[in-house]
């Protein structure tokens, strides 16, 4: 069953925008609404389709009955998988007008993927109009925008990407010893060197790992960023081992940058505790 959902309703919606499909508005209305409530707060258990179409009056005509029943397959399946966000990204760019939505009333320079000197020349309209209404209405505008940022890369260069797991581990193992290496000066307090040479054998694989796969998706034109993220460059190299040399050099010397790579998220640092950055602004 499993597999015929993600074979049948994935290329039924690609279809869809082929054809002009007069109601893909109102599917994809039908899709978020779904998606928003396939599962009961609190508990997250998995509500049914016939409860969910009438949590407010009757969410869709009955006529819609059919694509309801299929999308509602394709999203529960989803979300018992924990996959919610990758189903709906997965059919994100059939959402009509997706890419003018995404992109509407951004800055040249937003969308630059140049090395940014300036960040725009005039203030602009910032009040909230609710482009994004849904949770899923923001994974798919995320995915959109990460496009932007991705690179249709040459088979040559995607050739030289390590893929295997002998080819994989030497250059994780390059890239520890590049961390651990603390012969002669290194850049960075001593804070941060305490931090580096603390750190455990687990804890410096695991980063070492992280950034195999960030050097990965870097030559495969799939950086996953959003375009308006600032420091942001896609530099080409000739071969992987050309970007892996330069980041073992970095790491080798610096131990401010691999204090840094251990540093949280950003976001996610804000989301846990803004207590405490309150406190510290």
């Amino acid at each position: 069953m499993s597999d015929n959902i993600l074979k049948s309703f994935v290329p039924m919606m690609e279809a869809a925008v082929h054809q002009r499909n007069p109601h893909l508005h109102e599917w994809w209305r039908i899709i978020l609404y779904i998606q928003e409530h396939v599962a009961q707060p609190g508990d997250r258990a998995v509500v049914s389709l016939a409860v969910i179409k009438r949590q407010k009056g009757r969410a869709w005509e009955d006529s819609y009955d059919g694509f309801a029943n299929r999308a509602y397959e394709y999203l529960e399946f989803g979300y018992r998988m924990g996959a919610s966000e990758q189903f709906i990204k997965r059919i994100a760019w059939t959402k009509p007008n997706i890419r003018h939505d995404a992109f509407k009333d951004m800055n040249s320079h937003e969308l630059s993927l140049a090395r940014r000197i300036k960040k725009g020349e005039n203030e602009v309209d910032q009040a909230y109009d609710a482009r994004m209404k849904t949770e899923g209405e923001f994974w798919v505008h995320q995915e959109v925008l990460f496009s932007h940022t991705s690179k249709r890369m040459p088979i040559e260069t995607l050739r030289d990407i390590p893929c295997y797991s002998e080819d994989e581990c030497h250059f994780v193992r390059l890239m520890v010893e590049a961390i651990v290496d603390m012969d002669g000066d290194k850049d960075g307090n001593v804070h941060q060197i305490d931090t580096v040479k603390k750190a455990s054998k687990g804890v410096i694989q695991h980063l070492a790992w992280v950034l195999m796969q960030e050097a990965k998706l870097a030559p495969a034109g799939r950086p996953g960023i959003a375009p308006f993220c600032t420091s942001f460059y896609l530099r080409e190299y000739e071969s992987f081992w050309d970007r892996w040399d330069e980041m073992t050099a970095l790491l080798r010397v610096s131990k401010a940058v691999v204090a840094n790579l251990l540093i949280t998220l950003y976001f996610k640092r804000f989301a846990c505790d803004p207590r405490s950055e309150l406190q510290a602004s």
